[in-house]
């Protein structure tokens, strides 16, 4: 009898011909201990692209986030995208420029979604900046819905909050 150790491996694997370009496989696993400092730069690199128009200067990656916890995207020992639910709150999913549009942005909201429901909650929340209109695509293609709209507590550009409904019935 196998014994369960309580972290999922290889949840996900995106085959290197997905989008029609070759490229290595791409494995969706939860972090571990030695990750973090790779989750943190991949973090503060996609928070400068994406949202460096944004910022005088590139505000610090959150130090008080359970990182250890989150699911990472990962191909020949390199994390490209990572994803953090808490609760019923997907609080973070960044992926490297070059991962996106080949199911590496899916592969992990598939799991964060499953966590969710994993956990009892019948409905995900998460929000994303209302200017960001490829990643505000991207849910909305995922079956999310905006809720509603507000200011960033810390500065002044707006959010926008997501819902996903689940059947709790077993199925997403």
């Amino acid at each position: 009898m196998k014994r369960r150790t309580g972290r999922q491996r290889d949840v996900a694997k995106i085959p290197p011909e997905h989008d029609g370009c070759q490229h290595n496989p791409v494995t969706i696993r939860q972090a571990k201990d030695g990750d973090l400092e790779d989750i943190i730069k991949l973090v503060e690199d996609v928070v400068a692209e994406t949202y460096g128009h944004l910022f005088e200067e590139i505000p610090p990656v959150p130090i008080d986030r359970p990182w250890i916890r989150c699911w990472v995207a990962e191909t020949e020992g390199q994390i490209v995208g990572i994803g953090l639910a808490i609760r019923d709150w997907i609080t973070d999913m960044w992926v490297r420029p070059q991962f996106r549009s080949i199911g590496v942005g899916t592969a992990l909201l598939d799991r964060l979604e499953a966590q969710v429901v994993k956990n009892r909650y019948a409905t995900a929340r998460l929000r994303v900046v209302s200017n960001n209109k490829a990643a505000f695509r991207f849910y909305l293609r995922h079956g999310w819905r905006a809720s509603t709209r507000c200011p960033h507590e810390s500065w002044d550009f707006e959010m926008i909050n997501m819902v996903k409904d689940f059947n709790m019935s077993g199925s997403i």
